[in-house]
């Protein structure tokens, strides 16, 4: 009886199968570009923030600025704290000027963060962060200057300067660090991966190896294997590679198989004020997002809306004042899910049911996201024919 209904389970596939190649034909005749998706890259920029915070209120003055001038802190150093310079600023690489006549706080971090957005410097921005605050973005290894025109004098940024007088003293600058927020909205628990995760806990490789390719379907940068007490799972975690310069990079894993769940644990040392840890993800779509990690081995993990694919993670995390996302701690029990290969209608089960949703996102006439991001079954971004033959093997390996 068994050997009879495995023979017509097997003849329906078949049958199945002759059917949807049929179809592929006309797929690949009428839509053979397929459904391109981009993969987002590692972020080597190097950006700092600051947040000003603008107060006092007296008789508004009718004349005079206030010009933000970016210089470099290594070559042009602008004078110690509480230290006015007078005659500008030095040499500068980016400017802007605002007026000292504002009609309110509102007003004036308004005109803050035009004036930087519209001085067009690759790397600067600003952006109005509520009332009387601006947050402004420019490139590691700058210094702020603010020069006063009311005055002559030019005053060096620091978070140590407390306020600032500008305009005849009817302004007050304060400053103090602001690093963009990412979306957090898919961070996920330990106990919403599958029983079937993957977990790497690292600890059968020596210490120092640099771990490149040395697992099957990942592919480290930047990693090396560190035996150290704050393993989670002793005795090894995951570090940046020491030998990298510094301010060293994120540990990334590349993922070469369909992830649809990834997280870690941060080793149990804890952490300071002065940075913040996080685990960042990307989409195959290019989305990327983060999970800010707590103290102590906790553990953080991401699933993209949709269904979409992780294929990169980094560990990481940003410090005081610098928005580089960069090196920060060790990492411990890589854990991910793998998504299950021609698993079109996300049953759990790869079979004859997924071929109408499969042929469907083909032909364009399936809309349904995580169908479309499940079909790429030969992982190269595209929906297209390329990917029949790939799905006739899931279903009959």
């Amino acid at each position: 009886m068994r050997t009879i209904q495995a023979r017509e389970a097997s003849n329906r596939i078949s049958f199945s199968l002759r059917r949807m190649a049929v179809l592929m034909s006309l797929v690949s005749s009428q839509y053979g570009s397929g459904i391109s998706s981009s993969i987002c890259l590692a972020d080597d920029s190097f950006q700092q923030g600051i947040q000003i915070s603008i107060g006092f209120s007296s008789p508004m003055p009718e004349s005079g600025n206030v010009t933000f001038s970016f210089v470099s802190c290594v070559s042009d150093p602008i004078g110690p704290c509480g230290v006015p310079i007078g005659g500008g600023c030095g040499v500068v690489s980016c400017s802007a000027t605002v007026s000292c006549n504002q009609a309110n706080f509102d007003a004036m971090a308004t005109s803050i963060a035009a004036a930087i957005n519209a001085a067009d410097c690759d790397g600067y921005s600003a952006v109005v962060a509520g009332s009387g605050l601006v947050n402004v973005f420019y490139p590691f290894d700058v210094c702020l200057c603010v020069f006063d025109s009311t005055s002559g004098n030019s005053f060096p940024f620091s978070t140590n300067c407390g306020t600032i007088p500008v305009c005849d003293s009817h302004w007050g600058f304060g400053f103090g660090f602001e690093c963009p927020t990412p979306p957090q909205a898919s961070c996920i628990e330990l106990a919403d991966f599958s029983v079937m995760a993957e977990v790497i806990d690292f600890d059968s490789f020596p210490n120092g190896l640099d771990l490149s390719n040395e697992i099957p379907g990942l592919l480290f940068v930047n990693t090396q294997v560190d035996t150290n007490q704050f393993a989670v799972s002793a005795p090894n975690r995951i570090i940046t590679d020491t030998a990298l310069p510094q301010p060293r990079p994120p540990i990334r894993v590349e993922f070469q198989v369909p992830v649809i769940r990834a997280g870690a644990n941060i080793d149990s040392d804890g952490f300071s004020g002065e940075r913040q840890p996080q685990l960042r993800v990307c989409g195959q779509s290019g989305r990327v997002e983060v999970c800010d990690f707590g103290q102590g081995a906790d553990f953080q993990g991401i699933e993209l809306p949709d269904c979409e694919r992780i294929v990169a993670m980094e560990l990481g995390g940003v410090g005081l004042g610098f928005c580089r996302y960069g090196s920060t701690d060790g990492y411990d029990n890589l854990t991910y899910d793998l998504e299950l290969c021609g698993d079109i209608d996300g049953d759990e089960v790869a079979d004859t049911a997924d071929i109408t949703p499969f042929v469907g996102v083909l032909l364009g006439t399936n809309s349904d996201a995580c169908h479309r991001n499940r079909a790429d079954v030969n992982l190269d971004g595209m929906t297209d024919g390329l990917d029949v033959q790939p799905f006739v093997n899931c279903l009959v390996p």
